[in-house]
């Protein structure tokens, strides 16, 4: 009998995608979001739809014993372990609001960085004690150079992303998977308003694209793929040019 999948963020518009793939494959899931009723609403879809075994908590990432609840809850949910966890959570505020409400900017490290690596500490130590197991986070291609618009943000995700590989190296031993999955622009509630040439994936693709790394065991993964060569490119830029560029 497999074993459920835990979902961070679930009402995001990437959770409810990967949430509905693994129901049609059948995986038992354990739905987190900060809006409970919506967790439950999508719980109850995949009962309907897949005939699986789903749970929705009600947990928000920025308060610790919040967090430090929803793993006990967990362990309560499934007591003979989870197969991995995956995490869509984070927030990309307007970067001027950002730059003139501290509270809102350390609201943002707290969510996108802080939180995760509290909640993955605690989950790879119950995947050491059942054995095997994955942890995947979804970060941003912002990680990979510091954009004048949003290099805020991205400073998170690149904090995270160094993180998710210290702890990939750290677990290798024990047999659990540390994914990263980094979307380019994803059509999601995030971007909607923004002006953007680059190409726009949807949640679906993404949500596929997340599955297959993990199954794969691909340490790093872009969605869509078209972003490694972009983000390449981007990594390439001299500075003397990159200064003069406003994106």
């Amino acid at each position: 009998m497999k074993r459920p999948v835990v979902v961070v963020a679930a009402t995001s518009g990437i959770g409810r995608a990967i949430a509905r793939r693994l129901g049609q494959d059948g995986t038992p899931l354990i739905l987190a979001g900060r809006d409970g009723p919506a967790a439950s609403r999508i719980a109850s879809d995949c009962k309907a739809r897949f005939s699986i075994e789903a749970e929705a908590v009600e947990v928000d990432m920025l308060h610790v014993e919040e967090i430090t609840s929803f793993i006990e809850h967990i362990k309560k949910l499934a007591p003979n372990g989870i197969d991995g966890l995956i995490t869509c959570q984070g927030a990309m505020p307007d970067q001027e609001d950002l730059l003139s409400n501290p509270e809102m900017l350390q609201d943002l490290v707290k969510l996108n960085f802080t939180s995760v690596v509290i909640l993955f500490e605690a989950v790879a130590r119950a995947l050491s004690e059942t054995g095997g197991g994955f942890l995947c986070a979804i970060t941003s291609v912002a990680a990979d150079r510091g954009r004048p618009r949003h290099h805020l943000y991205g400073s998170t995700k690149s904090a995270l992303t160094t993180y998710l590989e210290g702890l990939r190296v750290r677990l290798h031993p024990r047999d659990i998977k540390v994914v990263n999955i980094k979307p380019g622009v994803v059509d999601t509630a995030m971007t909607w308003g923004l002006s953007n040439s680059a190409p726009m994936a949807s949640p679906d693709r993404v949500a596929k694209d997340t599955l297959r790394a993990i199954d794969r065991n691909r340490p790093v993964a872009y969605s869509p793929a078209v972003f490694s060569l972009i983000m390449k490119i981007v990594r390439a830029i001299p500075d003397r040019l990159f200064n003069r560029l406003d994106f």
